[in-house]
């Protein structure tokens, strides 16, 4: 949300507010446990560094990776209730 706003782009700030009232919950199971957000603040303090530093192609795969991280945990927890 802080990005979008930084960008000061009302396109992109809604977008955001709209996607999260479509996944906000799923976006809170993918966090875990204490360990794993501490993680995802670290992973997310790195981000918004790159994006001051302008260096978009880190941001990006960092962004990526957050992506990923937060699918595979929402894979795994859905593995887990359906078995």
């Amino acid at each position: 949300m802080e990005l979008a706003a930084a960008a000061q782009s009302a396109r992109l700030t809604k977008e955001e507010i709209r996607i999260r009232a479509e996944i906000g919950a799923l976006i809170c199971l993918a966090l875990g446990e204490d360990d794993a957000r501490a993680a995802v603040v670290d992973l997310h303090r790195a981000l918004l560094r790159a994006v001051r530093d302008g260096d978009a192609e880190l941001a990006r795969s960092l962004a990526e990776r957050r992506v990923r991280d937060a699918m595979e945990r929402l894979i795994g927890l859905r593995l887990t209730v359906a078995g």
